[in-house]
């Protein structure tokens, strides 16, 4: 899994899952939400997305947790299909948060920032110590501001 390994192992997550839920049908409800979200101009903290996602009748049964494999598969395969847009490239997965009250964990987790560096959209700096962790926050929260602000114009335009 050289290259694409946060999208191959999303497509096997997602297949390993099939026979609890069909998947394309999880990725449709989340976009839905997710696109109402945008369109909205806000953000969803992981939990609530969660809560949302198996309050769905059609996902009957489902218990998506917040930090499982299943729901970053998800995102990881929205924020991919979103990114192929030939008229406008977004990461859709961007409204999704760790926190909605601390301001500094009002950004998407991890695994968002490991898709945009696998997809060529995020560099990182690469020096050790403090100083290069504290510019490797202010990069990702940049770079979370520009992405969040350009699915917004796309969804809400």
């Amino acid at each position: 899994m050289s290259g694409n390994k946060i999208q191959e192992k999303a497509r096997i997550t997602l297949a390993k899952n099939a026979k609890r839920v069909n998947p394309q049908k999880l990725i449709e409800i989340t976009r839905e939400i997710l696109e109402g979200i945008a369109t909205d101009g806000d953000t969803i903290p992981y939990g609530k997305l969660a809560k949302k996602l198996n309050q769905e009748k059609e996902l009957k049964g489902l218990n998506i947790k917040p930090k499982s494999e299943l729901l970053d598969a998800v995102l990881t395969t929205l924020s991919k299909e979103s990114n192929e847009d030939e008229k406008e490239k977004v990461m859709l997965s961007v409204v999704v948060v760790l926190d909605e009250k601390k301001e500094e964990n009002r950004i998407p987790g991890r695994g968002f920032f490991k898709l945009a560096r696998e997809l060529g959209l995020l560099q990182l700096a690469r020096d050790e110590g403090k100083v290069a962790t504290m510019l490797r926050k202010k990069q990702k929260r940049e770079f979370f501001e520009k992405e969040r602000d350009k699915v917004f114009a796309k969804y809400k335009g």
